[in-house]
């Protein structure tokens, strides 16, 4: 009795491992895998949007301000001095006439 007891629980011990780790090692695996795709999935989205949309909107806020300024500041510098040169105010020379 106390040899097939050993020689029992010796191969089902074994039997049992071996269908247990196979079994549970499928199941979690399958589990973990679309559990952890799905909240990994949906934080990293949620958290990269936010930090991608600050940082992108910051950065190019700020070059497209300082561009756009810098552009604008140029040209309509250009064209104010260029119109105010070929067409003065007809009244410009009024502030220079010195009366005797």
């Amino acid at each position: 009795t106390t040899a097939l007891t050993a020689v029992l629980t010796t191969v089902l011990t074994t039997v049992l491992t071996a269908a247990l780790t196979t079994a549970l090692t499928a199941v979690l695996t399958t589990v973990l895998t679309t559990a952890l795709t799905a909240v990994l999935t949906t934080v990293l989205t949620t958290a990269l949007t936010a930090v991608l949309t600050t940082v992108l909107t910051t950065v190019l806020t700020a070059v497209l301000t300082t561009v756009l300024t810098t552009v604008l500041t140029t040209v309509l510098t250009t064209a104010l001095t260029t119109a105010l040169i070929i067409a003065p105010h007809p009244h410009a020379a009024t502030y220079h006439t010195v009366t005797s």
